[in-house]
């Protein structure tokens, strides 16, 4: 065995080890089969490579040549397809990954129907005894093997720019690890080209795998840091113990005696005696050791916590009062499994609550299936009744339970499996968590009280919405009482003079198209105000922008007022229709009654650099400067008579459609708003 098959042997059992960890963890979950399948293609191909190295004659060689080459066909298409489990846009690449593995199945068929095309034979090539000789059909590989990893490798970087905190080191190391391990299988392929580059970076994939494993156990990358801790503990403590024996054993029979006699056996048993009393402090000892070095920096978590206790009282909305606790929780102290319960109803205070439920990082809802705390448990009575924690030393899923208590109420409680290290809580510990616990408490229920005037706050204003449309719709009816006026004063006229003379069918005629235009005028007028009046529901479509100016145009009386149009071409956009009708219509009425003595309406829709613009301006009094800054918010009104909601409703209903809305007058000479979508 040389070196190269030592790098497959390792690459093997290392591969194969990950595998069976991160399927174990989570047999259902799309990320760790994902990376169990990439590491089983890597597994396959390291037991090729070990193999090949070590083939006896060319038939063995050849056969574990095909073999290894088979198995990495697979190896970037799992990559691909973890990576995209791992961003959560596995859906939205799914006709990638259908059409690479369409690919990557069309090729391994071809390679097996086709050997003699794929590796027709093996050739003397040093340092290797035998190595793989390219056919014709082989060359696809390197192509397949850059495309895949290629796009991988941009999505990773894609997310990497958008990402921060723990989310960018878990990418930074997938990133970096991928680099080395695909650069360093790739090193193989020169020998296909017959350039001599020595194959050093069959190791780099084995680095490749020990990056990933120690970003899972410094940045949680598949939840499975507990097991892959523990197992490096448990390995070295073995190593360590087994190294001591070994030594003992060379100065036995160095210095005592070469057989195997009762002294032998008598100091022998009493090492594995002592081995099995120490063992479990040992492991703890090395992962404890391990934890402080490589995976907490400082590993002081008490400045941390005493930071966050500061923190967690400045947040008043639930998700960012969650994310500091757990935050606290995963990076300060590193606890494996905290779960923070509310009552079910927490966010709904009308509602009657009869359990606790978790609620997960950031999101304000609870996981209604899976673990409750029933508010009749004997532990919640124990809660109330000591207001102290409840510490449980065996129980690892629910080792600390810690009340959160304002008053005689039980607002939530933190459940906390073991640390990490496996370090017991210290009174310093639980003394510190009690205090983070109160202050968690009180920030807790102002949130609650926050959510609930927050609601109420929402709802009072929906009403003073619709209040306001109810009173814009009164201003046109009496603004557009004349223009159904008009068209009834002509029917009336002309039906007064219809008896007063024969008429011919060609007068009829003319007769009867004149009052059906006239009549579908009014009715239109009248559906147009309707569909103003009712509520209408929030769904999105493309906006002609133009269209809505003008039907919003003939719902404004124009009074003494000119209107010019210089309406361009402009492409649509999404939005609710009746809600920006409602803001054109808003601004074209606050216009008209701003020149009460006349003057003139300019409507303007223009494209300008990706961005759509339409102004509408008048020629009245304007805005004074001391009220310009104003004049959006909610209940300011210049009008006596206003309610001053128009305004500051236009300006959120832009603002949802991610708009802006900017303002320009002069004192005299009008006033100009301008959006822009």
């Amino acid at each position: 065995m040389n070196i190269l098959s030592s790098s497959g042997l390792a690459i093997f059992v290392t591969s194969i080890f990950t595998a069976v960890f991160v399927f174990y963890k989570n047999p259902k979950g799309k990320m760790n089969i994902s990376w169990a399948l990439f590491c089983c293609s890597l597994a396959l191909w390291g037991l090729g490579l070990f193999f090949g190295f070590t083939a006896g004659n060319r038939a063995v060689a050849l056969f574990w040549s095909r073999f290894l080459n088979l198995a990495a066909i697979f190896i970037p298409f799992f990559f691909l397809r973890f990576v995209y489990a791992f961003l959560g846009i596995e859906e939205e690449r799914r006709p990638v990954l259908l059409v690479a593995l369409t690919a990557t199945s069309l090729y391994f068929m071809l390679s097996i129907l086709f050997s003699d095309w794929f590796i027709p034979g093996v050739v003397a090539k040093a340092p290797f005894r035998f190595y793989p000789d390219a056919g014709v059909l082989y060359y696809f590989f390197p192509i397949l093997y850059c495309i895949l990893a290629g796009l991988g490798a941009c999505d990773l970087l894609r997310a990497y720019t958008k990402a921060d905190g723990m989310r960018r080191n878990q990418i930074n190391y997938l990133f970096w690890g991928m680099v080395i391990g695909f650069v360093g299988g790739a090193t193989t392929f020169p020998y296909v080209f017959n350039i001599n580059i020595y194959p050093f970076g069959t190791w780099g994939v084995i680095i490749y795998v020990l990056a990933v494993g120690y970003a899972v156990t410094k940045f949680r990358l598949m939840d499975i840091s507990i097991v892959i801790s523990r197992f490096v503990a448990e390995v070295s403590a073995i190593f360590f113990e087994a190294v001591i024996y070994l030594m003992l054993v060379w100065l036995y029979r160095n210095h005592v005696s070469i057989l195997i006699d009762l002294p032998f056996l008598v100091w022998t048993i009493a090492y594995g005696v002592l081995v099995g009393q120490l063992h479990q402090k040992a492991r703890t000892l090395v992962q404890t050791t391990a934890d402080k070095i490589f995976i907490k920096g400082k590993y002081d978590y008490f400045n941390e916590l005493s930071l966050a206790i500061m923190k967690v009282g400045e947040k008043l909305s639930l998700p960012s009062i969650l994310k500091v606790l757990y935050n606290v929780f995963y990076d300060a102290i590193e606890i494996s499994a905290p779960r923070i319960f509310l009552p079910e109803y927490f966010c709904d205070p009308d509602k009657n609550s009869r359990r606790y439920l978790v609620y997960a990082r950031e999101i304000a809802h609870p996981k209604t299936w899976g673990e409750e705390i029933r508010f009749e448990d004997e532990m919640v009575q124990e809660l109330i009744r000591k207001r102290d924690v409840i510490l449980r030393p065996h129980d690892r899923t629910r080792q600390l339970i810690i009340p959160c208590m304002v008053e005689e109420r039980l607002v939530g409680i933190f459940v906390l499996g073991r640390k990490l290290s496996e370090d017991p809580y210290s009174p310093e510990d639980i003394r510190l968590l009690k205090v983070f616990a109160s202050q968690a408490a009180v920030a807790l229920d102002h949130a609650r009280s926050y959510g609930k005037i927050k609601a109420e706050f929402d709802l009072i204003e929906r009403q003073l919405f619709r209040s306001q449309s109810l009173a814009s719709l009164g201003t046109l009816i009496a603004g557009v009482t004349h223009e159904i006026r008009n068209p009834l004063s002509v029917i009336r006229s002309q039906t007064e003079l219809l008896p007063m003379k024969e008429r011919s069918y060609e007068d009829l005629k003319k007769f009867s198209k004149m009052t059906v235009k006239h009549i579908d005028r009014v009715e239109g007028l009248v559906q147009r105000m309707l569909d103003f009046a009712k509520k209408k529901p929030k769904i999105e479509e493309e906006v002609d922008l133009n269209e809505l100016i003008e039907a919003s145009l003939q719902l404004v009386d124009p009074k003494k007022v000119s209107v010019e149009k210089k309406l361009n071409k402009l492409r649509k956009i999404r939005g609710v229709p009746g809600e920006i009708e409602e803001v054109f219509v808003n601004l074209m009425q606050n216009a008209v009654e701003a020149m009460p003595n006349g003057g003139k309406l300019s409507l303007k829709s223009y494209p300008l650099g990706g961005r759509i613009v339409v102004e509408v301006a008048d020629t009245g009094k304007g805005i004074p400067e001391g009220i310009k800054e104003k004049i959006f918010d909610p209940f300011f009104s210049a009008r006596h008579e206003g309610v001053g909601l128009g305004l500051s409703i236009a300006y959120r209903i832009i603002r949802e459609h991610g708009g802006d809305i900017d303002i320009d007058s002069e004192p005299g000479e009008g006033t100009t708003f301008r959006i822009e979508f």
